[in-house]
C-alpha cells in the first residue's frame, strides 16, 4: 500500500471544490475521502438554487387576508411536497391572521402562474424564526401543506415538477447565434 504524501489540494481538479471546502485526510492516514458524497452534496445545493430561483421569478405567491379581498405578498425560499417555507417582513407579518392563543391560523396561500391564474393551497404554520436578508428584518415561515383540499395535490405535482426541472435544467451559456 502506497503512503500518502500529503493533503490532497481538490483545487487544481477540473470542476474541483475551493480549497475552503476541500475535504482533505491527515498526512500518513489511511482515511478514504468519499467524492461521491461531495458531488451529492454540491448537486443538491446547485438544484436547491434552481428551485429557489424558480420560485422567486417564475411565480408569485401570495397570502390571502381579509376574506380574499387583500393580499400579502410573501416569498417563497423552499418547497417540498409535504409544505413550504417563505419569507415576509416582520411588520407585515402583522397582518397574518392569528388564533385566540397567539398562533397563526390556516394559511390560504395563492400561487400565481399569470396575471389572472392561480393555486389556491391552504398552509399550517409549524415554525417561525428570524430571518435577516436583503438588509431588513423579516421572519421566515416554516409551513406544512394542508391535504384536506383538492388542490393539494396539484401542489405536489408541480413541486414534482420544479424539483425534476432543477435536476435536469441546462445552463445556457450563450454561445450560440441565433438562427
Amino acid at each position: 500500500m502506497k503512503k500518502s504524501k500529503g493533503p490532497t489540494d481538490f483545487t487544481s481538479i477540473p470542476g474541483g471544490r475551493g480549497k475552503e471546502e476541500q475535504t482533505t485526510a491527515p498526512p500518513g492516514s489511511s482515511k478514504v475521502i468519499d467524492l461521491t458524497s461531495i458531488r451529492a452534496k454540491r448537486n443538491q445545493e446547485s438544484r436547491r438554487g434552481v428551485e429557489r430561483f424558480f420560485m422567486q421569478t417564475m411565480i408569485d405567491a401570495y397570502c390571502e387576508l381579509e376574506d380574499d379581498k387583500v393580499q400579502l405578498p410573501i416569498e417563497i425560499v423552499e418547497v417540498s411536497e409535504s409544505g413550504c417555507s417563505f419569507r415576509v417582513s416582520s411588520e407585515k407579518s402583522q397582518a397574518l391572521p392569528k388564533g385566540k392563543d397567539g398562533g397563526y391560523l390556516p394559511l390560504p396561500v395563492r400561487l400565481y402562474f399569470s396575471r389572472d391564474s392561480f393555486l389556491r393551497v391552504n398552509f399550517d404554520v409549524i415554525n417561525v424564526t428570524t430571518d435577516i436578508a436583503g438588509g431588513g428584518q423579516k421572519l421566515r415561515f416554516g409551513c406544512r401543506l394542508d391535504t384536506a383540499f383538492a388542490s393539494s395535490e396539484v401542489y405536489c405535482q408541480f413541486v414534482r415538477f420544479v424539483q425534476t426541472f432543477a435536476q435536469h435544467c441546462g445552463r445556457d451559456t450563450k454561445q450560440f447565434a441565433a438562427y
